[in-house]
């Protein structure tokens, strides 16, 4: 829908109705309409030069990384060095996480035998404490079992009757 300012104004002001004031007041709203159409364009187009920029840069980017990458790997034998040498660092320190185990292997492996040692000490120390206590017992009730088989004996005598 277009929209005559100069037919709006005519409209209200039938009595000024300047047809050179009318015909500039619709130049001007026409200007006014362009205007606001280029805006529209110009945003769009701004949009999509930003856009553009940001894939200019993702590509200066990838093209900086692979020229890292033909840089730092140089020729293949300077390459191969490298991976021997990163080869040669995880080798040692797999050996080194082996003799770490094995270590504490034989460390746990020594604990367990002291564990175990300390355990078969202490069984032995109770087994002998326990025979004591056991011979020092049937040595009590022995004594006990003779003091009343010797009462019983002068209980039963004749001469106590």
């Amino acid at each position: 829908m277009k929209f005559n300012i100069g037919e709006e104004l005519r409209d209200l002001f039938p009595e000024k109705g300047n047809k050179d004031d009318l015909r500039l007041l619709e130049m001007m709203s026409a200007v006014e309409e362009e205007n606001v159409k280029l805006k529209k364009e110009n945003t769009k187009l701004i949009r999509m030069v930003r856009q553009y920029k940001m894939m200019i840069k993702e590509k200066e980017q990838e093209i900086n990384e692979r020229n890292l990458t033909f840089d730092e790997a140089g020729d293949l034998a300077e390459y191969t060095l490298k991976i021997n040498k990163v080869m040669e660092a995880a080798q040692r320190a797999a050996q080194d996480y082996v003799n770490t185990n094995r270590k504490m292997e034989e460390k746990a492996r020594q604990e367990a035998d002291q564990i175990i040692q300390e355990a078969l000490e202490k069984r032995e120390s109770i087994i002998k404490n326990a025979l004591n206590e056991a011979s020092r017992i049937q040595y009590m009730n022995v004594t006990t079992i003779k003091k009343m088989q010797d009462e019983i004996k002068l209980l039963l005598q004749p001469e106590f009757h």
